[in-house]
């Protein structure tokens, strides 16, 4: 627990760096699949708030924050950030299954909307599996 409450100490303190700095490329607001895209105003436990940024010795470092826990003082003027385009909405794929320094380029990852087709791999051998069974 108390790793926990340290972790988001170091997040809002990076956070609050970043804010003050106004250096809102570095700040994404990950929105669960859960709603409607344009739907901003509706909040989900599981939106994230992510920080992207170069530690001291400059390797890429990357922190993750569920919304809600995120200071009453910041949460209005994000969603008027977002509204405006200054802060970048994006989908919470980025988090599950990216890895995490990698900065989103747009609302969802390239693979997201990728289908099988006939032709995998992994529907022939349920095909196959399939007329075993049969």
């Amino acid at each position: 627990m108390e790793f926990l409450k340290m972790k988001n100490r170091m997040f809002l303190k990076i956070f609050r760096e970043l804010w003050d700095q106004k250096r809102y490329e570095n700040i994404f607001y990950m929105q669960s699949d859960a709603e409607d895209i344009n739907s901003i105003d509706y909040i989900d436990y599981y939106d994230l708030i992510a920080i992207f940024f170069e530690d001291e010795e400059g390797y890429q470092r990357s922190m993750f924050l569920p919304y809600p826990l995120l200071p009453k003082k910041y949460q209005k003027k994000l969603k008027e950030l977002i509204k405006e385009g200054q802060i970048k909405l994006c989908s919470r794929a980025w988090h599950d299954s990216i890895p995490k320094i990698t900065k989103p380029t747009e609302f969802y990852p390239n693979f997201y909307f990728k289908k099988l087709s006939p032709n995998d791999s992994e529907y022939e051998d349920n095909d196959v599996e399939y007329e075993e069974l049969q």
